[in-house]
């Protein structure tokens, strides 16, 4: 909250009202200690931490047990497309001729499939983390249902059977 505080106060200043303001900033400081780290072993000091955990996130997915093949597909490829790399760059570019080289600026396609396919997938993980920890009724069959559909829609029917 504080973030989004501080970004909508720099591109619109005075929308957030002073009330408001001083509620979040009450908020975070009662958290702050929570969320520091040591930012410096040798005298000490400490920062507040620019994630809510001190984990990261590929060392949670490992934690739960992803394999490196979904994190790779699933975070470090669509990561080079939203913070760009020199990865994403050098497959948008196409040599057109003798020194004349084009740049797609559209992104691809079966990539998109792949990340919207697994971020569809670990929904449903997430689904029956419920299932496995909240008793709802007919929430399994629902989340069952989800799955069948998942094959269907991806084309996965075949390769079950």
């Amino acid at each position: 909250m504080r973030r989004l505080r501080n970004t909508t106060n720099e591109i619109y200043p005075g929308l957030v009202p002073e009330e408001t303001k001083n509620k979040i900033e009450e908020q975070y400081k009662r958290v702050k200690e929570k969320f520091e780290i040591t930012d410096c072993k040798k005298c000490k000091t400490k920062r507040v931490n620019y994630t809510w955990s001190k984990t990261d996130i590929v060392s949670m997915a490992k934690e739960v047990g992803f394999g490196s093949s979904i994190i790779q597909a699933g975070y470090y490829f669509p990561l080079e497309e939203t913070h760009l790399k020199v990865g994403a760059i050098l497959r948008r570019a196409e040599l057109t001729g003798e020194d004349k080289f084009t740049y797609n600026d559209a992104p691809d396609l079966d990539q998109n499939k792949m990340t919207i396919m697994l971020a569809h997938m670990l929904t449903l993980k997430a689904f029956e983390v419920l299932v496995n920890n909240f008793s709802v009724e007919g929430f399994n069959e629902k989340v069952e249902d989800c799955n069948k559909d998942y094959n269907r829609i991806w084309g996965l029917e075949q390769e079950m059977q």
